[in-house]
């Protein structure tokens, strides 16, 4: 059986040449639980984003991992996903209260337990 996790990665499965983004959903409420929705795009050579309607534009978050003590949850397509608290704290403030962002964070959008994928999107890293 897959766990929540693995199902999440399972479902948003990735071609060669795509990636992983995060929308970030927006919250009138600044205390309620953070909620995304994790998709899969294509990216060409220069780290265009596209999608049947064009190019889809997307910020690039970069931070410091932090430590591993004391996880927040966020929730990704409606699962239940651990984040370290500095993740935690910057999608707090990315979060806009009514405009959805398109985000790409190594630590989701990457399967950080999947070692081949991580690999090739480290490849993939200066284009994005």
């Amino acid at each position: 059986t897959l766990t929540p996790i693995k199902y999440l990665y399972y479902n948003v499965r990735m071609s060669p040449g795509h990636i992983r983004l995060l929308q970030l959903l927006p919250s009138e409420n600044e205390d309620a639980a953070i909620h995304c929705r994790l998709f899969c795009t294509a990216l060409d050579s220069k780290g265009t984003t596209l999608d049947s309607k064009g190019t889809r534009p997307y910020e690039a978050l970069s931070y410091v991992w932090g430590s591993e003590d004391n996880p927040c949850s966020i929730f990704i397509n409606g699962c239940a996903f651990a984040v370290r608290e500095n993740l935690y704290a910057a999608l707090l403030h990315l979060r806009d209260h009514s405009i959805e962002r398109i985000i790409w964070i190594d630590a989701i959008c990457i399967n950080q337990k999947d070692l081949e994928e991580r690999g090739h999107q480290v490849q993939s890293m200066a284009k994005i």
